[in-house]
């Protein structure tokens, strides 16, 4: 059970308070949920080529990883058709942010460091399932475009948008680059460049990393 107030004023702006009013929560069984989740994702799924809704057209990163933990080919082909179309129509030293277009074809250029991050977890965890080399590769690249947003002070900016840089580091960002470089040195050397990166961090105190002082 949960009680709510409100403070209200009056036709003479004094302050009122109404009784406080008892609201029950519904439950649902966390399977329930799951389930529900599951559904909704899956729905958004363009079997045609692949993605998640229409246009704007997007790869939906996190979706994705969350489909590859179910060992069935139901699962797992909206991955590979996904990053597929993503590798040949997205990638451009760098993947761009979504498709404009159903069919891929309409990149929004934007290349943005979080968005990159998760797909190096992406290509890397698709890479373990299917053995496809092709994904190690271009994992591997995507970090080497991480790499290449190094700020001066080793921090990692927030990414490129429209051939114009946008160097402010975001926290968020930064962390999840960090883990990128981490799940890729067993791959290719990133470790040197993950403790940098860290060491770099190490001081931040607000979202706007470079305003911590």
């Amino acid at each position: 059970m949960i009680s709510n107030s409100i403070t209200l004023l009056d036709d003479k702006e004094k302050l009122v308070k109404p009784p406080t009013v008892k609201k029950e929560l519904q439950r649902f069984p966390l399977d329930y949920v799951f389930k529900d989740i599951l559904r909704r994702c899956e729905s958004y799924f363009d079997w045609i080529s692949g993605g998640f809704e229409k246009e704007p057209k997007f790869v939906s990163p996190e979706v994705l990883r969350l489909f590859l933990k179910f060992n069935d080919s139901y699962h797992q082909s909206m991955v590979f058709i996904t990053l597929d179309n993503a590798i040949e129509h997205l990638w451009d030293n760098g993947f761009y942010l979504f498709s404009k277009s159903v069919d891929w074809k309409e990149p929004y250029r934007a290349k943005m460091a979080d968005f990159n991050a998760s797909m190096v977890s992406l290509l890397l965890e698709a890479y373990k399932v299917f053995k496809d080399d092709n994904y190690l590769d271009y994992a591997i690249r995507t970090g080497e475009f991480l790499k290449s947003l190094t700020r001066d002070d080793g921090l990692i900016m927030n990414g490129i948008a429209f051939d114009k840089l946008d160097q402010r580091p975001f926290l968020h960002v930064n962390a999840l680059v960090l883990e990128a470089f981490y799940s890729l040195k067993d791959y290719e050397d990133f470790s040197e460049r993950a403790k940098l990166l860290q060491e770099s961090l190490s001081g931040a105190k607000h979202h706007r990393i470079d305003n911590y002082k």
